[in-house]
């Protein structure tokens, strides 16, 4: 039964999106018939039911086209991000993953590349602690890890000094848009670390 679940919902997630998009194309095929319905009938007035909604068809297929020719002229996709921008944590997730602002929180931090059981992850130093174990100071330092696809969430960790290599050749909103791309906008083609 749990298998049955499983497989029910991977097919929701396979035909809802093709599902939706059916919809609104017969959304936007009736708006078109219902406009130039009657004017096909002005001009033709003997003409068929079917041949009537083929001929909306067509001219839905080719005003859409001619919107579609005139839109690259009019740049919508600027239009929207300059409305987007206007939505403050929409500000924040754009110019982090486009490699542009980084808030205030984090403008005074290193990129660095911190060392943890054989793996490396990328992060922002923000100083250093005492950690007093068995009456023996340890020097720890403070490193926080952004998360994908907000690098404005993550986690503190605290590191041993001997694993935490500052990043010479690379800049906190370059590091942030890495993280928020999934790893898709390669500025990391070459990492220069040096001892912290």
């Amino acid at each position: 039964m749990k298998h049955l679940w499983g497989y029910f919902l991977k097919g929701l997630f396979v035909v809802l999106p093709l599902g939706i998009l059916f919809y609104f194309f017969l959304l936007i095929f009736n708006g078109f018939s219902t406009v130039f319905s009657p004017l096909i009938i002005k001009l033709l007035p003997s003409i068929s039911p079917l041949l009537q909604k083929i001929l909306s068809f067509l001219l839905m297929v080719i005003i859409l086209s001619l919107i579609g020719y005139f839109a690259k002229f009019l740049h919508p996709w600027a239009l929207l991000k300059r409305l987007t921008l206007k939505i403050p944590f929409v500000k924040i997730i754009l110019g982090i993953s486009q490699g542009g602002e980084v808030p205030e929180s984090f403008a005074d931090n290193k990129p660095v590349l911190v060392r943890m059981a054989n793996l490396y992850f990328l992060g922002l130093l923000r100083g250093e602690t005492t950690i007093t174990e068995n009456n023996q100071n340890k020097t720890k330092i403070k490193v926080f890890l952004p998360s994908t696809p907000i690098p404005g969430t993550g986690y503190i960790t605290l590191a041993d000094p001997c694993d935490v290599k500052l990043m010479e050749n690379i800049s906190i909103p370059q590091l942030f848009a890495f993280v928020a791309s999934y790893g898709v906008r390669n500025f990391l083609s070459r990492i220069i670390v040096k001892q912290k």
